[in-house]
């Protein structure tokens, strides 16, 4: 197994939106300084490269649409594409300098459907298995007003055919440290999907072990930075604040007990430059 972080693009964040000011109206203040444009920084919005041996290229989340930066809210919706600033590259490119291409793709595994995760969806909706879980795939397609139900775009969505749908309460569930409910993706120990809800209802973080025996944990929104996997604090977008909690929690504790493993968090701007062109 290997992996290739690939910065599909950047977006721009408050210092308040992914660890909000403490106190039961941090979210709100949270979201109000995004609102507002205070203090903002540039972001990664990753997707990730993994190369299995049997099932070849496997994809991490889907980076943006090709129109994304034209016409954002096609995609993105309207109120992420007014809320955060954007700036979109070339997934198919970063494929390419690896030697794929984006039909080579066969599954993508999805962290949760939250638009700047999804909006790419359609460059592989014809021809890739998508894998998410039930929860996603149930709101993804719904959708919604409010900022919880809103960041999810269903005429994206509904554009995936080819579903695998991941029952973390079913019979192929079992605890791995930490983690409470856990799922083999390739029922051979390489990629493991690990519940962890909060930010999105049906959110999961990928456990990749990787062909020379290390480990890499690819956090999702379930920890934006990597600060908050070592202390564990609310975000100003949580579907359930204590699942979040709690969440953060597993990935701290796992993260205590295989201090090797390498953690990479779903938005981190100082972590991004740090990382690897690849894991293997």
């Amino acid at each position: 197994m290997r992996v290739h972080p690939l910065l599909a693009g950047e977006i721009q964040l408050s210092s308040s939106f992914p660890a909000c000011p403490p106190g039961r109206l941090g979210p709100l203040r949270g979201m109000l300084d995004q609102l507002r444009g205070h203090d903002l920084h540039v972001a990664p919005v990753p997707v990730f490269l993994l190369e299995h041996p049997r099932h070849g290229p496997v994809l991490v989340d889907t980076g943006y649409a090709a129109d994304a930066q034209a016409r954002p809210s096609r995609t993105l919706g309207p109120g992420t594409a007014r809320l955060f600033p954007h700036e979109v590259y070339d997934l198919d490119v970063l494929l390419e300098r690896r030697g794929v291409r984006a039909a080579d793709i066969g599954t993508v595994v999805m962290t949760h459907l939250h638009s700047d995760h999804a909006s790419g969806a359609e460059r592989f909706s014809g021809h890739a298995t998508f894998v998410a879980d039930r929860r996603e795939w149930d709101i993804g397609d719904r959708g919604g007003l409010g900022i919880r139900k809103g960041g999810y775009v269903p005429s994206v969505v509904r554009t995936i055919r080819r579903r695998e749908v991941l029952d973390f309460d079913g019979p192929r569930a079992r605890p791995l440290g930490p983690f409470n409910r856990t799922i083999d993706l390739f029922d051979d120990g390489s990629v493991i999907l690990c519940s962890t809800p909060g930010h999105a209802p049906g959110h999961v973080s990928v456990l990749v072990r990787l062909g020379s025996g290390g480990e890499v944990l690819l956090t999702g929104d379930a920890a934006d930075l990597r600060d908050m996997v070592a202390r564990p604090r609310p975000t100003a977008v949580m579907w359930d604040r204590s699942d979040f909690i709690a969440s953060l929690d597993a990935l701290r504790r796992y993260s205590d007990l295989h201090p090797e493993t390498v953690i990479i968090p779903g938005h981190d701007g100082e972590v991004w430059p740090t990382l690897l062109d690849v894991y293997d």
